[in-house]
């Protein structure tokens, strides 16, 4: 399949409310709200692609002067196309025939404007066949490729009560909490996003590890936008002395939270101060009311077991990437939205 004149990609229309959209898509969260994707300091082209009557995909594309913002490179996730509300609950014979023909037909269209294309799909998206299908039969014109992550997941709306939820983990999770709330640690919010960034820089110190660029870059600003404008939440773990040791950043939309940054204190580590932080997060979006807790990757091993052992399912999703072919100049594009972040 091919874009066809069906199909129209169009920047989103003035006066039109892309939250709402986002609010209203299976695939929206908080990483393509407008609040956080102008936190990013890059310039956003918010697109919508359908039939002018009918069901419909956006999609945000991040750049800067042009040059496309892989999104594999930011601290975000799910920076992706977002069908919108409704598409999921059409019969399946529609369902599967719309959603690769739109998903085709838009991956074209974006291609026609842009020299690279990095998308990261929710694990809620339906059918990835479309994005499979991509120049199926132009294999010159480049294939998008398609990487298998894993995220890990606490369905907290079943979880039961706090107590009920705390008693299920990993005994030696309970041990640190226990150990940690014994040796007189609090947490509490806090609007320092220095803390984090100090904390997060001694945490890669101890690992022996640079912290990538975009994390030395993002994290003050998605921090601070985060608590102005009301989509997330630090809490900041002090010792007796009200010496702060461990710092988390965690973000929610109106169905989960998400637990974006963490750090702590190398010195403090075996406290269980970490353990604190992230449980007192969970504990938050119990009482939030919200449906689950994502814990935003464990694509590695030590990270994984680390975020496996507070009872979170893992939770498959992927990734796409798209550049063309050497030599081939994609048009200019005018852009979408155009808002600078």
């Amino acid at each position: 399949m091919t874009a066809t004149s069906a199909f129209r990609l169009n920047p989103w229309p003035d006066g039109e409310d892309w939250d709402k959209f986002v609010a209203g898509s299976p695939q929206g969260t908080v990483f393509c709200s407008s609040a956080f994707l102008d936190a990013l300091g890059c310039t956003v082209d918010r697109w919508i692609f359908g039939k002018l009557q009918g069901p419909s995909v956006a999609v945000a594309i991040l750049h800067n002067r042009g040059i496309p913002v892989p999104v594999s490179t930011l601290p975000a996730m799910y920076i992706g196309p977002m069908m919108a509300a409704g598409v999921d609950t059409l019969p399946a014979h529609r369902r599967h025939r719309l959603i690769p023909e739109l998903m085709e037909a838009l991956l074209e269209a974006l291609s026609q404007s842009y020299p690279l294309l990095d998308l990261s799909f929710h694990p809620r998206f339906p059918d990835l066949r479309g994005v499979q299908w991509f120049n199926h039969h132009r294999p010159e014109q480049g294939r998008i490729a398609l990487d298998l992550k894993y995220t890990a997941r606490i369905d907290v709306k079943s979880a039961g009560a706090f107590p009920d939820y705390l008693r299920a983990i990993r005994q030696n999770r309970q041990q640190d909490h226990l150990k940690a709330l014994n040796c007189g640690y609090v947490v509490e919010a806090s609007t320092d996003a220095g803390i984090l960034d100090r904390l997060h820089d001694l945490t890669f110190a101890r690992q022996g590890i640079d912290r990538p660029q975009a994390i030395r870059d993002l994290i003050r600003p998605i921090t601070e936008a985060a608590l102005r404008q009301g989509f997330g939440e630090l809490l900041v773990t002090r010792s007796p002395s009200g010496e702060p040791v461990s710092a988390s950043l965690f973000l929610f939309d109106r169905r989960d939270a998400y637990y974006l940054f963490g750090a702590t204190d190398p010195v403090h580590r075996k406290d269980g101060v970490g353990t604190l932080t992230m449980l007192e997060g969970i504990r938050r979006s119990m009482v939030r009311g919200l449906t689950g807790f994502d814990m935003v990757g464990a694509n590695s091993p030590q990270r994984g077991d680390f975020k496996t052992s507070f009872n979170a399912e893992i939770v498959p999703y992927f990734t796409g990437h798209w550049q063309a072919p050497s030599g081939s100049t994609p048009p200019s594009h005018d852009g979408g939205s155009g808002n600078a972040s």
